[in-house]
């Protein structure tokens, strides 16, 4: 059987993520921590998440993770706290990319100075 690899175009997307910093070992807590405060807030504006969660590195480093964590929603919603709404734009997504990982680096780029 022949494999393809294709682009997909992915539409522009809002979403609610935190920007942190952590270690490596302390990845499960701060996944949990933060996707967990993230769903606790979309359920507080009645709302669920319109996607997988996701996660990108803005910057690595074993000792000092620089991080997006978040998840894509249906709309344009407020921020709370740590929690920000940020849109990520249109784009060309490689094969080996999920939509998560392409809106998270999407979303260091055009994280929204409101809410």
């Amino acid at each position: 059987m022949p494999f393809t690899c294709e682009y997909k175009e992915l539409p522009a997307q809002p979403i609610l993520a935190v920007r942190v910093r952590t270690r490596v070992e302390e990845l499960p807590q701060t996944f949990g921590q933060w996707y967990g405060a993230i769903a606790g807030y979309l359920g507080e504006l009645g709302e669920t998440p319109a996607g997988a969660p996701f996660c990108g590195l803005l910057q690595y480093g074993y000792a000092d993770l620089d991080m997006g964590i978040g998840f894509p929603v249906a709309g344009d919603l407020p921020g709370k706290g740590e929690i920000m709404p940020a849109r990520s734009p249109a784009a060309d997504t490689p094969p080996a990319c999920s939509p998560g990982h392409t809106a998270s680096w999407a979303w260091r780029m055009t994280r929204s100075t409101s809410g």
